[in-house]
């Protein structure tokens, strides 16, 4: 999803409006925003489930395909977390809404306790470095984490009081950060970008 940050980069730059679109490859556009910025379930295409997750986070989404004729997919979990929004939106769309997305299952750090902490929830602390352009955050132990960034100016221990401040209230006060400046941050092999990462998974 598109961070507060990011919106406001891609409208400066381009001069006009950012809207945030949820798809997959298997099902393509699974919701998309709308002027009045809800999220709306492809109603049309896709019947589009929230299932009840064992972790302590939102549901997770389940979706079955209504015009695939060659293929059909039946409750295929996306491993993607989700919530349902209100009933209506005032842009007049009967499309189903979504309050939030909250990212995959791959995203979850896990503390000691086991609580499940999404790394969206950690990410919007490393935006505000400015220095940073783009980072990975892995999560080596329960209270261990290492920050890959690639930067636009030198970074200082100090720039990140603030984001250690947070992780310690997340997963404890001996929560430790380290972090590395890197030239690149390596893709996947589908190709995507990993901002968060546990290895505890």
């Amino acid at each position: 999803m598109l961070t507060p940050k990011m919106r406001n980069t891609l409208e400066s730059v381009f001069r006009g409006r950012a809207f945030d679109r949820y798809g997959s490859y298997e099902f393509d556009i699974i919701a998309g925003e709308c002027p009045d910025g809800s999220m709306h379930a492809n109603d049309d295409n896709l019947l589009t489930e929230l299932v009840e997750s064992p972790e302590d986070l939102s549901a997770r989404v389940v979706g079955t395909d209504l015009n695939n004729y060659a293929m059909p997919m039946l409750r295929y979990d996306l491993n993607d977390f989700a919530a349902w929004g209100g009933p209506t939106c005032s842009c007049g769309r009967g499309l189903s809404v979504l309050s939030r997305l909250e990212g995959r299952v791959s995203d979850i750090f896990v503390s000691r306790d086991g609580r499940h902490v999404n790394g969206l929830s950690t990410g919007i602390y490393i935006e505000d470095i400015s220095a940073i352009r783009k980072f990975q955050l892995i999560q080596k132990e329960h209270e261990l984490f290492h920050l890959y960034c690639v930067v636009d100016q030198p970074l200082k221990e100090d720039d990140f009081r603030s984001f250690r401040g947070k992780l310690k209230e997340f997963f404890g006060p001996q929560t430790v950060l380290t972090w590395e400046v890197v030239k690149e941050i390596r893709r996947t092999e589908g190709g995507k970008y990993k901002f968060y990462i546990s290895e505890l998974a």
